[in-house]
């Protein structure tokens, strides 16, 4: 049997997903924020320096500390016990959230900058464009989902079969984090940082339209919104809205990386 490359692994990627089915094609989201991985430690190589930390000069280091803390669990192989060691609480948070079941839809919106204004000799555009002659205004991305089983009245054999105890905890750990202070104090990070820097939060996306991995870097523009309805008593539909401020790579990359991403595939399958 032909050894398959890190692209067609990544295609066939399981991740256990503590149900009833086993083992399960999935790749699961990850959400997470400054203030948590300096909380648990996962950014303690950049030393006692924050204010370097987010310093023009250094965003590239550190984004790639981050994505190396939060994409393994998304884009290799992770044992059942790996899984849950990456996903444990920290000083009474998930360093890293690892969703146990992905949203269900997620809407992009980037609509356009500009303004119209009548005349008498007709209607006249004005287009604000950046550095890149584009009149793109602020992504965001609203997601939807559904807790799945959260009935944790039940024996614990079943609770470990439907995951209900890991799910209720990591829709608290979202709950949680939409919640978090724009701002690094002592309290989100367990030390004594800067005052004025900001908590930055990064969602790791990765489906079958996005096949590369991007981190999107922004904040939440409202808290988790969910309902409680009681004719489906154990399963919980919530959402919110993520305004992104940066992508890693960038947008306007992907096109170039999917196309060289296809190429090897379409070549290593030829070849097999």
């Amino acid at each position: 049997m032909a050894i398959p490359t890190a692209a067609q692994f990544l295609e066939r990627i399981v991740t256990p997903t503590i149900s009833g089915n086993g083992l399960t094609r999935r790749i699961p989201f990850t959400f997470t924020s400054t203030a948590r991985l300096i909380q648990s430690g996962k950014l303690a190589t950049l030393g006692n320096d924050f204010a370097a930390a987010q310093a023009q000069t250094d965003q590239d280091n550190v984004l790639k500390t981050i994505e190396e803390e939060t994409r393994p669990i998304s884009t290799t192989f992770t044992a059942g016990k790996d899984l849950l060691s990456s996903i444990l609480p920290t000083q009474g948070v998930s360093p890293v959230i690892s969703m146990a079941v992905n949203p269900h839809s997620v809407k992009w919106t980037q609509p356009k900058r500009f303004s119209k204004r009548d005349t008498m000799a007709g209607s006249v555009f004005f287009h604000f464009t950046n550095t890149a002659d584009q009149n793109n205004d602020i992504l965001v991305c609203t997601f939807s989902g559904r807790t799945g089983n959260i009935n944790t009245h039940v024996n614990p054999v079943a609770a470990l079969d439907i995951g209900s105890n890991q799910k209720l905890r990591i829709w608290h750990d979202l709950y949680h984090l939409s919640r978090e202070g724009l701002l690094l104090n002592k309290a989100n990070t367990g030390a004594t940082v800067p005052k004025g820097l900001r908590n930055e939060f990064f969602i790791a996306y990765r489906t079958t339209l996005m096949p590369v991995p991007i981190t999107l870097i922004g904040f939440f523009n409202s808290a988790l919104e969910f309902t409680e309805d009681a004719s489906d008593p154990f399963n919980r539909m919530y959402s919110f809205s993520f305004t992104v401020t940066d992508t890693s790579p960038k947008l306007d990359d992907l096109a170039g990386q999917l196309s060289s991403t296809l190429v090897a595939q379409n070549i290593v399958s030829t070849f097999l």
